[in-house]
């Protein structure tokens, strides 16, 4: 994620490195479950023209908390306005050479009997990594100028007098991941699409879809199966595709009263603002999918055969182990963490081998 920051010039090349200072990382992980660190969070998002820690804070954490203040430094802001700019331009780009087979891989990786080694299956978790690092710096460079983008209309939308109008602003692109999975389940409660053919193409989605240990729709069916009986019982003025028409509609309503409600000299930015907007908050959804089908392959390989991922130095003879959840103590080499009994029981409490990629969203 410290290449993210780098691409758009807030971080030096020579800072993009893991600290062996908990305390300068972004992320740690602390029996298995990864914990972003806010204060670095923070210090990144006062360092970057038009946000600051606390928006970065409130948006990507839900709040700000009491007590805390943005110390904003404008060090970096000429390095940013050089890269920044030229990153960006690059950037849909950027994510479709690292999204675009993304999908045809994990429809491969996650069908039965893709995995029928613990070889295959330590090569799919090793290549799924690989593949969400080459997603997420695009991606987090996408999500943090959405962050920005969004954080402009809102004070554009205060200076004219219209606070609450940016919620309007930000909606309502047209096609848009989140749209296709939720248009989808629409025809299956139609019965115009089967629901095998639902978990083939949106499968990897489901409650806790960023946690390698979640229960996705394609292992579980029944969280689905119950968005389908309250799917079908809406009318049929509910359509996904009807109620993002009108979203889209409202969208151009709050933009024509945004741009009437501020000063002259101030509406062009804003409509600039708005465009930008437009080109990359669709994005997010891309990015989102690609990254979750990464956790999905990754995932994977606990729903193999509990003797393909026996170590090879020591048998695996506890019954956690034996169970999908439990597996999520075993690391990449296929062996289980080889401490003390007491660690063990805590790391299978834990039930997570890396980063979740929820709060990433």
């Amino acid at each position: 994620m410290k290449g993210t920051f780098c691409d758009m010039g807030v971080l030096k090349p020579r800072e993009v490195f893991a600290s062996p200072r908990a305390e300068d990382r972004l992320w740690d992980v602390f029996y298995g479950r990864a914990a972003a660190n806010l204060s670095t969070f923070r210090w990144l998002g006062d360092r970057m023209p038009g946000t600051s820690g606390d928006a970065i804070e409130d948006q990507i954490f839900g709040q700000v908390r009491p007590g805390v203040r943005s110390d904003v430094v404008r060090g970096r802001y000429p390095v940013v306005a050089v890269k920044l700019p030229w990153n960006a331009s690059r950037l849909v780009g950027r994510l479709q050479d690292a999204t675009g087979p993304v999908e045809r891989w994990w429809r491969a990786s996650v069908r039965p009997g893709a995995l029928g080694s613990r070889a295959a299956a330590q090569a799919a978790l090793r290549e799924a990594a690989a593949r969400f690092e080459a997603v997420m710096r695009p991606h987090t460079l996408a999500a943090m100028l959405c962050q920005a983008l969004y954080e402009q209309l809102r004070v554009a939308a205060e200076r004219a007098g219209r606070p609450g109008l940016e919620l309007s602003l930000v909606t309502g692109y047209g096609q848009m991941a989140e749209t296709a999975v939720v248009s989808d389940l629409w025809e299956v409660s139609r019965e115009r699409l089967s629901l095998d053919q639902f978990v083939a193409r949106h499968g990897y989605h489901g409650p806790d879809e960023g946690e390698l240990s979640a229960r996705v729709w394609r292992l579980n069916r029944e969280p689905l199966e119950g968005l389908l009986r309250s799917y079908r019982e809406l009318g049929e003025d509910r359509d996904p595709r009807l109620v993002e028409r009108e979203r889209a509609a409202s969208r151009e309503r709050a933009e024509t009263e945004l741009f009437a409600a501020l000063p002259a000299h101030r509406r062009a930015p804003a409509r600039l603002v708005a465009r930008l907007a437009a080109r990359f908050i669709p994005l997010r959804g891309t990015g989102k999918a690609a990254f979750l089908q990464c956790v999905d392959v990754a995932r994977a390989p606990t729903t193999c055969s509990c003797s393909r991922w026996r170590s090879s130095r020591r048998p695996v003879t506890s019954p956690r182990l034996r169970s999908p959840g439990g597996r999520f103590t075993t690391n990449t080499a296929g062996s289980t963490y080889p401490t003390c009994s007491r660690a063990c029981r805590c790391r299978s409490r834990s039930r997570a081998l890396a980063p979740t990629a929820s709060s990433t969203r």
